[in-house]
């Protein structure tokens, strides 16, 4: 289920909103064990994700633009495994594995709008990471991420445009990165043709979900 909405709040102001929600259950087989590949008919991981986006715009005066951004990501995942139809003892131990992540967003960002050909971007971004999972134990982590960007694009001759700008990292476990951008395009007007080129680094350090997630069986 999804849904979305743009509401103009003021002359130079608009609030948009979007809410995603996503269901599921998979059924997982076995796999390969002692070179056999063996089904297994009760194995499942239900999936239970809410999405939701928020984009304040506001145009506090003629050549400076600012959004404010929220963002909220829920996944809850349950991994169970009871044991086996008519069996009772042996190497099928019933298990369960329950996930619940929650990750925060929050970003500022300003555009100035120099000259018609200028445009200079700066902002800053916060994650919140939290996740919490149970099985034979309980494990439960905390994370944020701060990040400030900058970037400047200039359009010359109104067919060549320009791009340089760089993002910093500061992640609680995986420590500090810089991720530079570059890039250039040239618009050829008699072949409508536009030729881009682009050089950059970028860094995200993965959810717990992904670190963790594919554990169905405990910690």
């Amino acid at each position: 289920a999804r849904a979305h909405a743009k509401l103009r709040v003021t002359e130079n102001s608009d609030l948009d909103v979007a809410f995603h929600h996503y269901n599921s259950i998979i059924g997982i087989d076995d796999g390969l064990i002692s070179g056999t590949f063996r089904t297994d008919p009760n194995r499942n991981t239900r999936s239970n994700q809410q999405v939701v986006n928020t984009r304040y715009t506001l145009a506090l005066a003629e050549g400076w633009q600012q959004h404010l951004q929220y963002s909220l990501f829920h996944d809850s995942n349950v991994a169970i495994d009871p044991r086996n139809p008519g069996v009772t003892t042996g190497a099928d131990p019933e298990s369960k594995l329950q996930l619940n992540a929650n990750r925060h967003n929050i970003e500022y960002q300003s555009d100035f709008f120099i000259h018609d050909f200028d445009v200079l971007t700066v902002g800053y971004e916060l994650e919140h990471s939290a996740i919490k999972s149970k099985s034979t134990s309980t494990y439960d982590q905390l994370t944020r991420n701060h990040a400030w960007f900058v970037q400047n694009e200039l359009t010359l001759w109104e067919i060549w445009t320009l791009v340089a700008g760089i993002r910093l990292d500061q992640h609680e476990l995986y420590g500090f990165e810089a991720s530079p951008l570059f890039s250039t395009g040239v618009w050829i007007a008699k072949t409508q043709t536009k030729l881009k080129g682009s050089y950059g680094k970028g860094f995200r350090a993965p959810t717990f979900a992904e670190a963790f997630g594919g554990q169905t069986r405990g910690f």
